[in-house]
């Protein structure tokens, strides 16, 4: 790449991905179906599913609360007539539609707010410039769902106006934070963020994977680290392929599977911790059993492990 195309790929929101084999490969393992808007009418674009992003502002956009018939905004500006900066000219043909309206020049709440004074069930607002987005801000006065999409998504549906229809679903083959090809998507914000742009897994991915650029509650990184050893294979990292050794006794759990689950690892770490917190091997035996145990009731354990785990951990002196 040259120094311009560098430069262009670290804003490219949404089509910058990983081309990595093994995270290509496991990603179906790890990843959410994606939640897409697809068109049902006209039939030139029908079955089509497009990339959308809810607003952080209005009611949850979600599959049930966002369908129906498609109506693009004119708020009566001429060219800039799609921006809906203004209230709406044909509030008649909005009334009870899912409202398309362009990103540019005033805030989102009020591109929102003017479809919502013109009937709108719900907003589409479409990027100016690259892929789906989140559109942001605050309103309180919106009480109708509001998503973002792709400029090119924005440019389909005008050219298919003439009974557009679409609506949020779960698609059966897209991929929560992958492209169509399954590539999963790296994070390239169109404001360059020092330390995360380019390094980082997007945002998109669902659910949210360790090596996105922010930290959440839901990652459970004691059990499973997603996508992260199918990255460092990627970057040619050897991984321990083996199975779990505690003390010298052999386990028979993978330290690590496809998928991210590090099973075998979590049992080591545990073995080290109950060892440093017993006063003496039965506490130890102790703490261990109740671990494995709680590791078998979420079904974290392989079948038939459980009595390998349990003579390692006894002979462990």
């Amino acid at each position: 790449m040259t120094a311009a195309q560098r430069v262009a790929a670290f804003v490219n929101d949404g089509n910058l991905v990983w081309t990595g084999p093994n995270v290509t490969a496991q990603a179906p393992l790890v990843l959410d179906y994606a939640v897409v808007l697809r068109a049902s009418a006209p039939a030139a674009i029908a079955g089509n599913e497009y990339d959308a992003v809810a607003a952080a502002f209005g009611p949850a956009a979600t599959p049930g609360s966002f369908a129906g018939a498609v109506a693009v905004a004119n708020d009566g500006t001429g060219p800039t007539a799609t921006l809906a900066c203004q209230p709406l000219q044909n509030a008649a043909e909005v009334a009870g539609k899912l409202a398309l309206v362009d990103r540019g020049v005033c805030a989102f709440a009020v591109k929102a707010a003017n479809a919502q004074a013109a009937g709108a069930t719900g907003v589409i607002i479409a990027n100016s410039a690259g892929g789906a987005f989140a559109p942001g801000g605050t309103a309180a006065d919106v009480t109708i769902p509001v998503i973002g999409v792709a400029q090119a998504t924005g440019a389909a549906f005008k050219a298919n106006s003439a009974g557009l229809a679409a609506a949020l679903v779960q698609s059966g083959t897209r991929l929560a934070g992958a492209d169509a090809a399954g590539r999963v998507q790296m994070y390239a914000p169109t404001a360059r963020a020092p330390g995360s742009t380019y390094s980082h897994f997007d945002t998109r991915v669902s659910p949210n994977a360790l090596m996105e650029p922010f930290n959440t509650a839901s990652i459970q990184a004691n059990y499973s680290i997603d996508l992260t050893p199918a990255l460092f294979a990627d970057e040619g990292w050897p991984l321990d392929t083996g199975s779990a050794r505690i003390g010298d006794c052999d386990t028979g759990v993978a330290v690590q599977q496809e998928g991210g689950l590090i099973i075998g690892a979590n049992l080591v770490a545990q073995s080290n911790v109950c060892k440093i917190g017993a006063r003496n091997h039965g506490q130890y035996v102790s703490c261990m059993s109740g671990h494995t145990n709680a590791l078998r009731a979420a079904g974290l354990l392989p079948a038939g492990s459980h009595g390998a785990i349990q003579r390692c951990v006894a002979k462990n002196k």
